[in-house]
């Protein structure tokens, strides 16, 4: 009986395995098999301990710390003898990687270190791991071109249809908003503190001319900071400069309509020349 019992641990750890595509460390493992209460600390490490000896798994050292996936043996373990784990244990090991999986992921594949460069100065080597199947270059177009409020909203990376999908009840895009908000908002409030006060908030770009919606969760109980925003203002459209600033505001509030087109052609103009 005790030897079933091991014997089913250790298909659970190969299981768990299985279903990521990253390393999984002993510790990673271990927290869901001992929170969960399907056994002791010593008989994991006895698990794991045996699927190393019988070559199941393989070993990476990330940050001094051993990661696990499969070998070709233990996938093939796992495939022919899943049907052994009884579907409550992987039910349970599909709610711990839905709500672990960030953390999971963000150990295995990022790493940083700092060393000193200069004087006072350090430098910073900051390492994202791809994915092993990935085609290069993949993972840079993940972050710079699926990530964002597309990645965030599964919609789009358009604001406009961002917030008509919130507007319709789409929870993913709901979430995107206010993240975006939230993150302008920690912007204003961090540079305000490096500065030693506001002068003056001006809103600009796609989503800071058109997004009245934007403009008012950045500002929303920002009245500490002395920054308050007139509604029915806020609401009117520009094609110039407008003045949104409440009632009493500290701190003035501006709405700059910009034309990147002009300016790129403007500064490509003053490259050219400047090399003539």
């Amino acid at each position: 009986m005790e030897q079933e019992q091991l014997t089913l641990y250790k298909l659970m750890i190969l299981y768990l395995i299985e279903k990521v595509d990253f390393p999984l460390s002993n510790s990673q493992i271990s927290e869901f098999i001992l929170d969960k209460g399907y056994t002791n600390y010593f008989t994991v490490q006895r698990a794991f301990h045996e699927l190393e000896e019988e070559n199941m798994l393989r070993v990476k050292q990330i940050r001094n710390m051993s990661h696990y996936a499969l070998s070709d043996e233990g996938s093939e373990a796992i495939e022919m003898f899943e049907y052994q784990i009884p579907n409550s244990i992987k039910e349970d090991i599909a709610q711990f990687l839905k709500e672990k999986e960030y953390e999971l992921r963000k150990e295995a594949s990022v790493t940083a270190d700092f060393y000193p460069s200069k004087g006072d100065e350090y430098t910073v080597n900051l390492k994202i791991r791809e994915k092993e199947n990935l085609p290069q270059g993949k993972a840079n177009e993940i972050l710079n071109k699926k990530s964002g409020l597309l990645g965030i909203s599964g919609v789009s990376s358009d604001m406009r249809d961002v917030t008509s999908a919130a507007d319709a009840g789409n929870e993913r895009a709901k979430l995107a908003t206010e993240m975006l908000a939230y993150q302008i908002k920690k912007y204003v409030g961090s540079y305000a503190a490096a500065m030693g006060g506001l002068d003056c908030l001006v809103f600009t770009g796609g989503i800071g001319e058109n997004d009245n919606r934007v403009r008012a969760s950045v500002c929303e109980n920002m009245g500490f900071l002395g920054i308050s925003v007139d509604p029915a203002k806020n609401q009117q459209r520009t094609s110039d400069i407008l003045d949104i600033s409440g009632k009493g505001s500290r701190v003035k509030v501006l709405v700059v309509c910009t034309n990147e087109e002009l300016m790129i052609a403007r500064d490509t103009k003053a490259l050219v020349e400047a090399r003539r």
